[in-house]
């Protein structure tokens, strides 16, 4: 089951070294066409996002665990041109609980 997050937690698991993005795929939502970015590239244009002040509210993220990795889905309910699914591990001597911590978000 995906869970919410927000675009910050997951800026700051990547910057404190919690989880590693391993493999990221970008989904034109209109023809489905599929790209591959570099974790660097997804990590830069996510930074950027972080920038932009109040944008970085705008995109959704949810996250699950499959075979030990953390699988996000983004922009799915957003009314953005573009969708984005990317698969994280956790790095070393971090748990599933730690992250599932780290990610919450308190309901309103």
């Amino acid at each position: 089951m995906y869970r919410p997050t927000t675009v910050q937690k997951l800026q700051s698991a990547i910057k404190n070294h919690l989880i590693q993005i391993q493999n990221v795929q970008v989904r034109r939502k209109g023809s489905n066409d599929t790209r591959t970015i570099t974790p660097e590239q997804f990590t830069e244009n996510l930074d950027f996002l972080m920038e932009s002040g109040i944008f970085s509210d705008a995109v959704d993220i949810r996250y699950e665990f499959k075979d030990n990795t953390v699988h996000f889905h983004m922009g799915y309910m957003s009314q953005c041109d573009n969708s984005t699914d990317a698969q994280a591990d956790l790095s070393d001597g971090v748990t599933p609980e730690q992250i599932k911590e780290h990610f919450a978000v308190p309901l309103e």
